[in-house]
């Protein structure tokens, strides 16, 4: 399967968040962001677009694509990632969750109740055919019988 172009990718995105929004027609949207529907019709449907003089395909301007994503309440770049419908089931949970550990405030910034230690790495104990070999420190879990070395 071939990759998408930002245009297609741009059209598919549109279409979504459009679709999710009060402004579901081109007319609309158009007019919550000062452009003309036929601006936005092209954004829509970029095999119409026809490429420059030198063969490159158009693109959208970022400053529209600005207005565009601050009408339909969402991030610019949220219009220009490549989002399959599961892609967007997954995102939707994880802005959800996020947005209730934001919720609580301060209290996501505490500290853990038990946080991890980290893995303390010793000084090399000795060399071993050229290479230098590292010393762990054992869990103190681990009871002697088990240990290889004993």
């Amino acid at each position: 399967m071939a990759k998408p172009t930002i245009n297609e990718v741009l059209a598919a995105n549109l279409r979504h968040y459009m679709d999710l929004s009060p402004y579901t027609t081109q007319t609309a949207l158009g007019a919550k962001c000062g452009m003309a529907q036929r601006t936005i019709g092209n954004y829509l449907n970029p095999t119409l677009r026809l490429a420059g003089s030198k063969g490159k395909a158009p693109s959208a301007n970022l400053a529209q694509l600005e207005k565009l994503a601050d009408a339909l309440s969402i991030e610019v770049w949220e219009l220009l990632r490549p989002m399959t419908k599961a892609d967007r089931v997954i995102y939707r949970k994880v802005e959800e969750a996020f947005r209730e550990v934001r919720s609580l405030g301060h209290e996501a910034d505490a500290p853990m109740s038990s946080p991890q230690q980290p893995l303390q790495v010793h000084e090399p104990r000795k060399r071993y055919r050229g290479a230098t070999v590292y010393q762990f420190p054992l869990s103190s879990k681990r009871k002697s019988s088990e240990d290889p070395r004993a």
